[in-house]
């Protein structure tokens, strides 16, 4: 019983570690630019990664983020692109931006309807989806401090 209690808390410890580094990506488009934010889960960002833009698998861009987790270009492209961002650590994200196949009077239609994102929306979106996360990592760390503490005396008791 002791060894069970012992494994399941390291196991428990194990885990709770793996999202704390986890890398994520958020791209989009606005007239014909790529912007890319990258941040781990805790809100920092991602400063002087390793940023690859691959088309079809092959290698089109090799870049840093700055010292925001940001990177832009004026890249053209028509077709899906792969980014993938390394940091130092070996932590690795990828995202996957959809290529703009629209027509001439499509694009024309859509350049006037679609909003235009700014980096206060873009810095709302991130922090929106960084506060879900969060919610279910802190119940997670709750549940498995409390795990860990009636273990704890569990082994105190039997002794």
């Amino acid at each position: 019983m002791k060894k069970l209690i012992i494994v399941l808390f390291f196991l428990l410890i194990l885990t709770m570690s793996s999202f704390a580094h986890k890398l994520n990506i958020f791209a989009y488009t606005e007239n014909g630019k790529i912007f890319v934010s990258t941040y781990f889960v805790d809100g920092t960002p991602c400063k002087n990664c390793t940023l690859t833009l691959y088309k079809e698998d092959n290698e089109i861009l090799n870049a840093k983020t700055d010292n925001n987790g940001e990177f832009s270009t004026d890249l053209k492209w028509e077709e899906p692109i792969k980014i993938v961002v390394e940091e130092t650590l070996g932590h690795k994200g990828e995202f996957i931006l959809e290529g703009d196949k629209l027509t001439d009077s499509q694009k024309e239609t859509s350049s006037k309807t679609t909003e235009t994102f700014n980096k206060e929306m873009l810095q709302k979106l991130i922090d929106e989806e960084l506060n879900k996360k969060l919610k279910f990592i802190k119940i997670y760390i709750g549940v498995a401090t409390l795990l860990g503490i009636f273990g704890i005396i569990a082994l105190l008791k039997n002794r």
